[in-house]
């Protein structure tokens, strides 16, 4: 049996389902801008296509669709075949596009604090089981993308897992490379035994600089996890009060779903 879409109208908009208008809840109670049904993407022989969302401060298209009943059966979609044809010609896409599939919904159950590594004294907040999730983020050949917040500055994206430090907002994998090498150069310095070959070889890695910057060091908030890769901060306490107003949110006989103010989560 098919479930008939129930239009809504919310924040202005006449969403064409629930299911959207609860993700623009989710957003909203983020304080994070979006865009609904914004201009088509040109999609070359394959035409237009019409996402229901674009967010601007990460470049991203998203496509709001139920769950799955099964995650074997991959989704197919028009902007994925777009973007693998262009991936043969190694003519990269400007924009990112993630299929997003389900509520917005997280079960606090399932969420573990945990201290960053590094030596960074900052909270991360890890999701242990996939089933702790109500949606799932797909793009073209991947799955598992997570909203996840930055622990220093609170930027607002979506990652495989819900690596935070994939999101924008960091230094670049260079840059911080040559951040952890002074440190460790500093710290090598004030220590008895390190040999002098050793110190010239850190010496040599400073000065060869970023490999993208070079010695104009682009700075921005630091990788948390030990391989500068992950970072895992899916459930924070501000994103668990978003995906709490979207799932309660009424909207029947002029009521109002909470806002970020509401929520005190910004």
């Amino acid at each position: 049996m098919t479930i008939k879409a129930i239009e809504t109208v919310y924040n202005g908009y006449r969403f064409r389902s629930r299911l959207e208008a609860r993700w623009a809840v989710f957003f909203d109670a983020l304080g994070v801008e979006y865009q609904y049904e914004p201009e088509g993407l040109e999609l070359e022989e394959q035409g237009r296509y019409l996402p229901d969302f674009y967010i601007p401060h990460i470049n991203t298209y998203l496509e709001i669709n139920p769950c799955l009943t099964h995650l074997d059966d991959w989704p197919q979609h028009r902007v994925f075949n777009y973007i693998m044809s262009r991936w043969q010609t190694e003519d990269a896409v400007s924009f990112r596009f993630v299929l997003l599939m389900g509520e917005p919904w997280l079960n606090p159950e399932y969420i573990s604090k945990h201290t960053a590594n590094g030596g960074h004294d900052v909270d991360m907040y890890c999701v242990v089981s996939p089933e702790g999730f109500g949606y799932n983020g797909f793009i073209a050949g991947d799955c598992y993308y997570r909203w996840c917040e930055c622990p220093d500055c609170g930027f607002i994206g979506i990652e495989y897992d819900g690596r935070s430090d994939r999101l924008d907002c960091k230094r670049c994998y260079g840059c911080q490379k040559i951040k952890d090498i002074y440190r460790h150069w500093a710290d090598t310095t004030f220590r008895t035994g390190a040999s002098q070959e050793y110190l010239d070889q850190l010496s040599q890695q400073l000065n060869a600089g970023c490999p993208y910057h070079g010695h104009e060091f682009k700075d921005g908030c630091p990788r948390h996890s030990g391989n500068r890769d992950k970072g895992y901060n899916a459930g924070t306490p501000r994103l668990v009060a978003a995906y709490k107003a979207a799932r309660q949110a009424r909207f029947e006989h002029g009521e109002q779903p909470v806002t970020a103010e509401m929520l005190e989560v910004v």
